[in-house]
């Protein structure tokens, strides 16, 4: 018999966003003030903490990716738009933000099914 060509468990919704949210908390919640020099470790540091507690998980056959965007809180306003082609069935994006008085980050998790090409094909 030919395996399952879509997800035996997948992804909770509700459980990437509490995850999206730990990871800005926890490493933003204790900055008072924005340090432009340390912005791209941050962003990268708060993305690979989001993408190692969404593999743990245990979710075979998904590819993570993780976008996060730190900017200086000073009253302005901020718009971000992505695009994709995925299948909704199956494929996730999910968003979380984070700020206070000095500081504002939006991450965003995008979670992609890689379908089987064996699976696919009837021989």
């Amino acid at each position: 018999p030919l395996p399952s060509i879509t997800p035996v468990k997948p992804f909770k919704i509700a459980d990437i966003k509490n995850t999206i949210r730990d990871a800005l908390k926890n490493q933003l919640g204790s900055e008072k003030a924005y340090k432009q020099d340390d912005i791209t470790k941050k962003a990268k540091s708060i993305a690979e903490e989001i993408k190692k507690a969404l593999r743990g998980m245990n979710k075979s056959r998904y590819k993570i990716m993780v976008q996060v965007t730190i900017g200086h809180n000073i009253g302005q306003g901020v718009r971000m738009g992505t695009r994709s082609l995925w299948d909704p069935k199956t494929d996730y994006f999910v968003s979380d933000y984070f700020s206070n008085e000095q500081i504002y980050a939006v991450a965003t998790a995008f979670i992609v099914y890689l379908y089987q090409l064996l699976s696919l094909i009837h021989i």
